[in-house]
């Protein structure tokens, strides 16, 4: 039930939100099986519904479609290269923008886990 085919292990999934501007963790959700889509989780979890409407929403490609949980959201996910063209240079800049702000969450999560 916990199996996850990208890990190849049984692994539980969590959905955590974090604060950007200062990389503290806001909310943990309970634990959900493996084998589900961060999208799917984030769904359950029921975060978007509590978020306030000025609040941002980012998240990594997992979480395209954000903006149909919460269409009031400021959300944002990074942009994909069109297929069978070269990347915009507009995209490349955004997308480089992106991870600048999204990395301060991934060291959150780290921090977490290893504590």
């Amino acid at each position: 039930m916990h199996y996850s085919g990208k890990k190849k292990q049984h692994t539980p999934k969590t959905q955590v939100a974090i604060d950007v501007e200062t990389g503290e963790i806001v909310d943990v959700s309970a634990s959900k099986p493996g084998l589900q889509a961060d999208i799917k989780v984030l769904e359950e979890s029921g975060l978007m519904n509590k978020l306030p409407t000025r609040v941002g929403v980012i998240g990594d490609l997992a979480y395209i479609g954000i903006t149909d949980l919460h269409p009031e959201a400021n959300a944002a996910t990074p942009r994909r290269k069109p297929r069978g063209k070269e990347r915009p240079q507009e995209d490349i800049a955004f997308n480089r923008e992106f991870a600048r702000r999204r990395v301060v969450a991934e060291h959150s999560i780290g921090r977490m886990r290893r504590y």
